[in-house]
């Protein structure tokens, strides 16, 4: 079964781009704000500071896509890669529903 490498690793791409938005909402929102990281595992890197929570992101999303990459191929890392897109866009939808949200009430404000 032919599958598309350009397909593949646009998706990739976007899952890293769409890492660092969600590093960078997730520091304002959890250390700015008065959110809470759900995510136990780096919850504990963000107790460590905004130094270890960025570079734990960064290494375990992007490590992730590396060897998604490098497996793809594998029928599994090729569904890994289309479900991590998918919740990463999904992640992006909510952000941007929330985005709106804010913007809605501030403007209330006025």
């Amino acid at each position: 079964m032919k599958h598309n490498i350009s397909l593949l690793k646009t998706l990739l791409i976007l899952i890293i781009i769409f890492n660092i938005v969600d590093i960078i909402v997730s520091i304002s929102t959890i250390h700015y704000g008065s959110a809470e990281e759900a995510n136990p595992i780096m919850a504990v890197y963000l107790e460590l500071g905004i130094i270890p929570f960025l570079f734990a992101k960064l290494i375990l999303v992007g490590g992730g896509c590396i060897i998604l990459w490098s497996r793809r191929q594998w029928l599994a890392a090729r569904l890994g890669i289309y479900i991590s897109f998918c919740y990463y866009l999904a992640l992006m939808i909510y952000f941007l529903y929330n985005a709106i949200l804010v913007s809605e009430v501030s403007a209330w404000d006025y």
